[in-house]
């Protein structure tokens, strides 16, 4: 009996020598086992690119929050390893810096050496708080442009015109009428255009009454407000200046006055866009291996979307580089080397720096074919 226990000790021992486990797994997110390019064993996982990744010793973790997810209404939700970090407008899982990840292992994982984070803005502030990608991906992945969370309305103006409903200039494939965004949408210029990476972004758009004198035109009593995506460019807009369609135009002033008021003074701040879905994304037409671009769709939260990179079969590198430089209907991406190999991963990061990861998402390179990106990001404050 003794011999036997002396020998699953010493087994034990080995496999904790050689970083292998049998219930471990390799983890990005700190919850899940989402990490299957790094190895099998705990050594590979930590030494793997500098990605920040940790070891589950036990497995996927249940009933938390994983890293990046918001605990702006619960900071002790946030899976082990994780803190619950941010200002008084907006909170999220990330890791917490300085603690080391050391064998023998404990039973709550913990991080290797990290990176000193972004210090967090001053609660008084209006601006979000910025996170930092992972190193592998700080080198690929533009610095985000953090939009400023509209908690107070500002002053501005709207028109109408007949919209777009296959697309506008940033590239959307459809409007839907059942869901998000229910037929409403905007033409935006100027900053809140921004060269087509704030496309995707929503905003409130509330009725004061006309703009000028105009005794015709008044508000809708019912429903005064109307939340719109931002999906083509007002090229005369300034940055408060809204050009709705006419479908979200007759819905904030009384009943068929759009064409009466023409022009209305508003109150209008950035909101959360509302999608329950996942991201979609379309690669666009006439794509290949040897020159690829894609759209992406349906963004929740910020809704506009500052990076995209993408990590092909057999790479351990998010190296190819997407962004606008062709136009603001879609992101082109640029390849170290060409062709391009399949199946691809797809990172991408929100305007306040969040990142989401999908592995094997893009699995061949159709022209106009949609995909599932299976995830989305959460909702941002404004109240």
């Amino acid at each position: 009996m003794i011999s036997i226990l002396c020998a699953a000790v010493f087994a034990s021992s080995l496999l904790a020598m050689l970083g292998k486990t049998t219930a471990g797994c390799c983890s990005q997110n700190y919850k899940d086992c989402d990490v299957s390019h790094c190895g099998t064993s705990k050594n590979q996982c930590l030494s793997c690119n500098g990605d920040q990744l940790i070891w589950l010793e036990n497995g996927p973790q249940s009933f938390c929050t994983a890293r990046w997810g918001t605990c702006t209404y619960n900071v002790n939700s946030c899976c082990n390893g994780l803190s619950c970090v941010g200002n008084q407008y907006y909170r999220q899982c990330l890791p917490a810096v300085g603690i080391t990840q050391t064998a023998p292992p404990s039973n709550s994982p913990t991080l290797r050496p990290t990176s000193q984070q972004t210090k967090m803005p001053s609660p008084t502030g209006m601006n979000p708080p910025v996170f930092l990608p992972s190193p592998a991906l700080t080198t690929i992945l533009p610095t985000p442009s953090v939009d400023p969370t509209i908690v107070e309305f500002s002053q501005g103006k709207a028109t109408y015109y007949g919209g777009n409903p296959s697309g506008g200039a940033c590239g959307y494939s459809s409007l839907s009428i059942s869901t998000f965004p229910f037929g409403a949408s905007v033409a935006v210029g100027g900053e809140t255009f921004d060269d087509g990476y704030g496309c995707g972004a929503c905003y409130e758009i509330s009725c004061v009454g006309p703009y000028g004198s105009n005794p015709s035109c008044y508000c809708d009593g019912a429903q005064d407000f109307v939340i719109v995506q931002a999906t083509d460019h007002c090229p005369e807009c300034e940055t408060s200046h809204f050009d709705l369609n006419l479908a979200a135009m007759n819905t904030i002033t009384g009943q068929q006055l759009a064409g009466t008021c023409g022009i209305i003074e508003t109150l209008w701040r950035r909101v959360s866009c509302p999608f329950q879905k996942t991201i979609t994304l379309r690669s666009k037409s006439g794509t290949s291996e040897w020159w690829y671009a894609l759209h992406v769709d349906d963004v929740a939260g910020y809704g506009a979307i500052s990076s995209v990179a993408l990590r092909q079969h057999g790479s351990a590198e998010f190296n190819i580089v997407c962004d606008k430089s062709n136009g603001p209907s879609f992101w082109l991406c640029h390849s170290p080397t060409s062709p391009i190999r399949a199946p691809l991963d797809v990172a991408l990061v929100d305007r306040a720096g969040r990142i989401l990861i999908g592995e094997n998402i893009i699995t061949d390179f159709t022209g106009d074919k949609s995909w599932d990106f299976g995830k989305n990001f959460d909702g941002i404050p404004t109240h």
